[in-house]
């Protein structure tokens, strides 16, 4: 396992309400998944750009862990203020005790918890529960659903289930070579949903998408997406057929609020900034902004910031997770067009009382 280690130097007059004079950042993660690297270079990426020149980025090398047990004893031997991991279960396996590192949590698969001393800064942002929300938002009232014959596919249709108030009118599987699509396109000529959702992905993705465009499906079905398009991908005209269509997404560079964050980070990484990286530019933003509060705790100081983040305007719960806009992405032939946003919150169950 490879652990970043990020130390932030307080400025001369900077004073520090929780008594350091400088916080000390670990980032913590699987080096095992292959996919846990290029999330750890993210991070990385998205730190150094909102930390600038307050604090350097060393990396370390690792101690792996395998299971809950040995992150426990990863973490209780690190001299770190904050542990910035997406590890969903790093708040459960940890003591309670007051000295405990503050956990940033940036797993959107989080386990919940109620301990005020874990930042969930992803939100829940379940693709599924996501399209969902929008769906309730449109007032749908039944609606049909396509998704990928994957284990990921079977949960994004799971979370939609669960949250959608309406009824499920149907659902149906794609394969990752399927290249026809005749039978789905014509059950939404004919269906009597007022909505349709779909999460598809690979080229069986784009081949849906060239289908829905010729299909001559009603402008007034509420189509809502969350699959991960390529917009350059697409030939004009099927840019231009989609007009009736919603991109659903927790996060997407091409929009105005991300562009500046979006050309400094390609110019840091030579690619665009995924999830990963704006996770770790908002946990770099929100320390740098933490350590001039005037709360007795980092935690409480957090939580009672509420400011832009690229992704739009994001604030805190009383018990740290984070209250996250979720764009609505319209087609046009030039590029993807924000809609409007709608506030997603965690039910997490916790209470005062």
């Amino acid at each position: 396992m490879k652990m970043l280690s990020l130390a932030v130097v307080a400025m001369g007059a900077l004073a520090l309400p929780f008594g350091a004079q400088a916080l000390s950042v670990s980032v913590v993660f699987d080096a095992s998944r292959e996919a846990d690297l290029n999330w750890s270079e993210h991070v990385q990426a998205g730190l150094a750009l909102s930390l600038g020149s307050v604090g350097d980025i060393q990396v370390l090398d690792p101690v792996g862990y395998s299971g809950p047990d040995d992150f426990a004893a990863l973490v209780s031997d690190l001299a770190t203020d904050v542990v910035i991991t997406n590890f969903p279960q790093a708040s459960t396996v940890l003591s309670d005790e007051a000295s405990r590192p503050l956990l940033m949590n940036l797993s959107p698969a989080m386990t919940n918890t109620c301990d005020k001393s874990t930042l969930h800064l992803a939100g829940d942002v379940a693709l599924g529960r996501l399209a969902a929300l929008y769906m309730n938002d449109l007032n749908a009232q039944r609606t049909f659903a396509f998704v990928k014959e994957n284990e990921e596919g079977q949960q994004n249709l799971a979370d939609f289930r669960r949250a959608f108030t309406g009824g499920l009118g149907g659902a149906a599987f794609a394969e990752p070579d399927q290249s026809n699509f005749d039978n789905e396109i014509a059950i939404l000529r004919v269906t009597k949903a007022d909505g349709a959702y779909f999460d598809l992905e690979g080229d069986a993705l784009y081949r849906y998408l060239d289908a829905f465009a010729q299909g001559v499906v009603s402008d007034t079905l509420n189509t809502v997406t969350t699959s991960e398009i390529d917009y350059d991908r697409l030939p004009e005209d099927t840019r231009a057929a989609l007009s009736s269509m919603t991109l659903v997404s927790a996060w997407n560079p091409d929009t105005v609020d991300a562009a500046e964050f979006k050309a400094a980070f390609n110019a840091q990484l030579g690619e665009d900034p995924s999830f990963a990286g704006l996770m770790g530019f908002e946990a770099g933003d929100l320390l740098l902004k933490a350590m001039k509060g005037t709360e007795d705790t980092l935690f409480d100081n957090v939580v009672s910031l509420s400011w832009q983040s690229p992704r739009g305007p994001v604030s805190f719960d009383a018990y740290g997770y984070a209250i996250v806009p979720v764009g609505a992405y319209g087609f046009t032939d030039t590029a993807l067009s924000l809609k409007g946003r709608i506030s997603v919150q965690t039910n997490h169950g916790c209470s005062e009382s």
